[in-house]
């Protein structure tokens, strides 16, 4: 049973009023759920309800920066106002969200999911020699995936996010536009979750990262006009709907991964160990010395680059928390366990209850309750779990909690893991790797 509602804390000080989306879109989109004369032809007032919710309140759910610069919003809107295998994705999704709150939608969620599940199957077959058909296809694919994430309890995002990266890992010599760019960073985003659920390296050959952060050499996979990253590294960068400002993060959550991968494939041997000690030593040092680029502000929240410099470091250190794990065992008594708990929880507490950057904190929660030993920790975990759970909206965020308190129940019931922790694989067996994401 899914946690009930706990009233939203507001944040210290007020936050101004928030412009309609429609009043924010990038110059040249020309598209706003209020003004009726941009749906296409024949349209249903159903239709317009639900592309109405998504604006409002699913595109939201999914991203951890504001209306003006979600691209959940500007680029999935547009795209949807033109092609009908992403509208009648978006109209799923938005379908999925209302279900949980009202269960009569679930009729009109698997009519509309179906229809995109249809549609995007043509444009699989026509993606290699299409480069329209490759990006309606890709952004179809996504939201199909998100939509299985969001559930919860469903296993078959597995399916989308391989069919995505199958995708894009066939395509590695034809250029993406600039325009949709978010398309490839988010599959790197839901591949490199996807990692910490099967504890295997991630499957796109090409990994594609917000270019504001670190220079990077240009991918294959996207053409890059702008040789001025470096000095863009040293100024406040805008935050990514995903990443948050923690983008550089992601290739050391890879890494721990790839070594899960290496320990549980090759015998430790004493040569075997020593290298698995070093390379675990050299991903600590660059977690430890890691820091988040700074964030600006934006119009409708001038306290953004504080919650994504909080938001960052409940991420740093809910992965050094995953690295300990892997090299020293579950033992939840450790002070480096209790120091990440304590550190999580404290960056955690920084971000308003109810606020966007929460889709960003689903990871950092879940170490925080698997490492909590005292009760006050465990109720901080409870507490902002729950209140996630109701303004995200998605089952995935409840399936967190109750692994976490499934994870308790276990640790207090059977005598091997009392006060040592259950294992990670033990673990994600039991939460069936349902993705830790929002």
């Amino acid at each position: 049973m899914s946690p009930e509602c706990t009233s939203v804390v507001p944040f210290e000080a007020p936050l101004p009023p928030t412009p309609g989306w429609h009043d924010m879109i990038p110059e040249g989109v020309n598209i706003s759920i209020f003004c009726p004369t941009i749906f296409p032809i024949a349209t249903s007032s159903e239709e317009k309800n639900l592309l109405q919710h998504y604006a409002v309140s699913v595109s939201r759910s999914l991203s951890v920066v504001p209306d003006e610069i979600n691209p959940f919003l500007s680029l999935f809107m547009q795209m949807a106002m033109s092609q009908t295998a992403m509208r009648f994705a978006l109209l799923g999704l938005s379908a999925s969200h209302l279900r949980r709150i009202h269960p009569s939608f679930e009729t009109v969620m698997t009519k509309y999911l179906a229809m995109a599940m249809e549609k995007t199957r043509g444009l699989l077959d026509d993606a290699q020699t299409s480069d329209e058909a490759a990006i309606e296809g890709l952004a179809t694919i996504l939201v199909l995936c998100l939509h299985e994430i969001c559930e919860g309890k469903s296993r078959k995002w597995q399916l989308h996010l391989k069919a995505a990266v199958s995708l894009i890992n066939s395509r590695r010599n034809c250029k993406f536009p600039q325009a949709v760019r978010f398309l490839l960073e988010a599959t790197t985003y839901f591949d490199t979750i996807a990692t910490l659920s099967f504890s295997k390296p991630p499957l796109l050959q090409d990994a594609i990262y917000p270019p504001d952060f670190e220079p990077k050499p240009t991918s294959p996979l996207i053409s890059n006009d702008n040789n001025n990253n470096a000095l863009q590294h040293r100024r406040p960068v805008t935050p990514h709907a995903l990443f948050g400002t923690a983008a550089d993060l992601f290739p050391i959550i890879n890494d721990i991964a790839c070594l899960a991968q290496k320990r549980a494939e090759t015998p430790l041997t004493v040569y075997s160990h020593h290298a698995f000690l070093a390379h675990a030593t050299q991903i600590e040092t660059r977690l430890l010395t890691w820091r988040p680029a700074t964030s600006i502000n934006t119009p409708s929240d001038p306290y953004l680059a504080q919650k994504m410099s909080a938001a960052s470091h409940a991420l740093q250190w809910a992965a050094i928390m995953r690295l300990h794990q892997l090299v020293e065992g579950h033992d939840k008594s450790h002070p480096k366990v209790q120091t990440s708990v304590r550190n999580i929880l404290a960056s955690v507490s920084m971000i308003p209850e109810g606020d966007l950057s929460e889709s960003i904190l689903v990871f950092p929660m879940l170490m925080a309750g698997l490492g909590a030993v005292r009760d006050e920790d465990k109720q901080a975990v409870r507490s902002r779990m729950s209140v996630m759970g109701c303004a995200i909206g998605f089952g995935n965020v409840y399936e967190a909690q109750e692994l976490i308190e499934r994870v308790w129940r276990m640790e207090e019931e059977e005598e091997g893991w009392r006060g040592s922790g259950v294992p990670w694989d033990v673990m994600m067996m039991a939460n069936g790797q349902t993705l830790i994401m929002s």
